[in-house]
């Protein structure tokens, strides 16, 4: 992942799936960056950050084509 931080202040992420990791998820929480990356479609909802449990539940509540609409 780029070090964007050097040129822009960062506030929110929204990402694809690329970036469904444990590594992504701490990068961005240590950088204070509200996240939400698109979780795998067998994604659990009981594992992993915060974050991405936040992600996995908004993308089963409101599903895939509501949440990441142009991919």
């Amino acid at each position: 992942m780029a070090n964007v931080s050097r040129h822009r202040l960062i506030s929110e992420a929204f990402m694809d799936g690329a970036y469904d990791s444990g590594k992504s998820y701490r990068l961005l929480r240590s950088m204070g960056v509200k996240t939400i990356i698109k979780p795998r479609k067998n994604a659990r909802a009981d594992q992993g950050s915060p974050e991405r449990r936040n992600s996995v539940m908004i993308l089963k509540n409101l599903g895939e084509k509501r949440c990441f609409i142009g991919e």
